[in-house]
């Protein structure tokens, strides 16, 4: 660690009050990652140094191959790979025209969106764009892609709309009514989740579409995972 560096504890912004003290930190950013547990194969701690360009936005971890990669996507406009093994760039993503807010991976694909409207889906083996989806009517929030259906992806958009997509094709699947903005997304077989700023979780049959259950958060629902 450099003499200039500032260490920020873990879970932590220490010193750091409000997103204004937050946007006070150099540019470009050089981010450091903490990986505990399964991630570090046994060590209680490993540290790698990964470096966007600007703030980062989201963050996805995909298993390819027996070997373990970090997907992170910035206000840089950039989408990068990286390897846990020792914390090399495998390639970038270009092509977002604004920041990129959101990304998932599954099997076979990568799925962004972002600023610019547009939902953009790769090829997750090598840095080859299938397709961008003029998904939205505002900035894209949030994406989704199941593990089980790779072709099944989902978007969410300041728009309020949330757009079940075929990843493969491009082709609009399912639209699903809310009165809210969706900024978190989780879709597992027949089951999606969404979440958002009106504090309320709730799960829908991604086919039929229909509403099975709604949960109540205190504030914002900002994340979901489906372990």
């Amino acid at each position: 660690m450099d003499a200039q560096d500032e260490l920020l504890k873990e879970a932590s912004f220490e010193g750091k009050t409000s997103k204004r003290d937050i946007t006070k930190l150099d540019l470009p950013a050089r981010l450091r990652f903490r990986f505990v547990g399964c991630m570090t194969q046994g060590h209680t701690r490993s540290w790698r140094q990964l470096e966007h360009d600007h703030a980062v936005l989201g963050l996805a971890l995909s298993n390819e191959g027996g070997n373990e990669y970090l997907y992170s996507c910035s206000r840089d406009r950039t989408i990068r790979k990286w390897s846990l093994a020792d914390g090399s760039l495998v390639h970038a993503l270009l092509g977002h025209t604004s920041m990129v807010r959101c990304i998932a991976v599954n099997s076979s694909f990568v799925a962004s969106g972002g600023d610019d409207r547009k939902v953009r889906v790769w090829e997750r083996d090598r840095p080859h764009l299938l397709r961008a989806i003029n998904a939205h009517d505002d900035f894209v929030r949030a994406v989704a892609l199941c593990s089980c259906n790779p072709e099944h992806l989902v978007s969410a958009g300041d728009d309020r709309k949330v757009i079940k997509w075929n990843a493969a094709t491009g082709e609009r699947l399912q639209d699903f009514s809310y009165d809210a903005v969706v900024t978190a997304l989780a879709i597992y077989e027949c089951s999606l989740l969404t979440g958002g700023s009106d504090g309320q979780m709730r799960m829908w049959h991604s086919v039929r579409g229909n509403l099975l259950a709604k949960l109540k958060h205190p504030g914002a629902v900002t994340a979901l995972s489906l372990l």
